[in-house]
């Protein structure tokens, strides 16, 4: 089979890719190589070629990151404990995982994280699809192979040694910031829908180079990215200095919202509250929170229905629409589990299906019971990596409240 993947589609992959580096023909082959073994095996046949190219050069990259111990995946492995207390989303790892160093359960999560966070049709495919782990152990096994006898990827040696903080090195950390956030392997797939969103932007459809390049530069100092949905400075601070991120406390916010107390008072003490129609919405706004009567609040929920409220001290009055349905609530009376299970998994995965305060409040309540995976009734996969999943799927959506 002649190479599936073309050398630009390597080199624009890796850190430096302009400057050549004697050890990169090695590593093109060696994706060509897991692709092919991948397409022969036919494990994959439900997914497009591109995904399957798109994920062998992602296998490839995790594996030059712990050759060069380039800090990407360390920080990962690192900001899963900080923030979960375990190694991995969905896999417990064995007695023989070694950290920062070549392991099968890191080759699981990736291959699931690659062909799914860059494809739609599979989107939402179980992490404990049978497909997946048997390819993910046909490459562990290729990769092991090359463990003790493969060169030392140069490029990936980009940012050891940098410092956040030395004005001498600005240049140097740019550039290697502008890789790790568009280019590499740790942060592409989960960044791929919001570039998919910037490209409806008629900035970047306009084919002016420098406001396009203007607006990717917003992004990268705007928007999280990879699949712990971490800023750009929270995912430099970590791969360059190992600090972790700092945590913000909402609550910091002095003034309470207007609205805090008669909601409380209007709900019996509860901070969520349910209601069927734009009518009863409509009277609530009136009734309990004394907005002006004999006038249509928020016009544009009319023809809407099943909306869900929440109020939070500080952070004031959310509504979401369209969602009560799914959500198993001992204040809900219009929950509909039939509903829930075909589509509780999207206020995880689609982004603007749900608020990211409502959602947490939702999954700190395990009160979506019915999300799962396709083809999948394991709930309990996705109540045990609620945040992990809604990071990963909905990035700013979900970080950005």
């Amino acid at each position: 089979m002649e190479e599936k993947i073309s050398l630009k589609q390597f080199e624009i992959r890796q850190p430096d890719y302009k400057r050549d580096e004697s050890d990169e023909p090695y590593f093109y082959r060696l994706a060509n190589h897991l692709y092919t073994e991948a397409y022969k095996s036919g494990l994959l046949t439900d997914w497009q070629d591109e995904l399957i190219v798109r994920a062998s050069l992602g296998i490839v990259g995790y594996f030059q990151d712990i050759l060069a111990d380039a800090g990407l995946w360390r920080s990962f492995i690192d900001m899963n404990r900080h923030l979960y207390q375990r190694t991995l989303p969905f896999f417990n790892v064995s007695d023989e995982y070694i950290d920062y160093e070549l392991n099968y359960e890191d080759v699981r999560f990736l291959t699931w994280y690659s062909l799914t966070l860059n494809s739609e049709a599979n989107r939402l495919c179980s992490p404990m699809d049978n497909r997946i782990k048997e390819v993910s152990r046909l490459w562990f096994d290729i990769l092991e192979a090359e463990y003790e006898s493969a060169p030392i990827p140069v490029s990936y040696q980009m940012g050891i040694g940098l410092e956040l903080n030395e004005p001498e090195e600005r240049e140097q950390i740019y550039h290697f910031g502008n890789w790790v956030f568009m280019y590499s392997y740790l942060m592409s797939p989960a960044y791929s829908m919001t570039m998919l969103q910037m490209m409806e932007d008629p900035v970047m459809k306009s084919g002016d180079i420098e406001a396009i390049q203007t607006r990717i530069e917003q992004s990268m100092a705007e928007d999280p990215t990879g699949p712990l949905a971490l800023y750009l400075g929270e995912w430099l601070n970590l791969i360059l200095e190992g600090k972790l991120p700092l945590n913000h406390d909402n609550e910091l916010i002095k003034e309470p919202s207007k609205y805090y107390e008669a909601f409380l008072k209007g709900t019996g003490g509860a901070p969520i509250m349910f209601v069927k129609s734009y009518k009863e919405l409509n009277e609530f706004f009136i009734k309990v929170l004394g907005w002006k009567e004999d006038e249509e609040h928020l016009p544009q929920m009319k023809g809407e229905s099943d909306f869900v409220l929440l109020i939070s001290r500080y952070k004031g009055l959310l509504l979401a629409k369209g969602i009560a349905k799914y959500i198993c609530h001992p204040l809900n009376p219009y929950y509909e589990r039939k509903e829930a299970e075909k589509h509780a998994m999207e206020l995880l995965t689609v982004r603007g299906k749900c608020p990211g305060d409502l959602l947490r409040y939702l999954g700190e309540g395990h009160y979506l019971p019915d999300a799962c995976f396709e083809n999948s009734d394991d709930n309990m996969l996705v109540q045990n990596n609620f945040d992990f999943i809604s990071r990963c799927y909905l990035q700013l959506y979900y970080r950005g409240d």
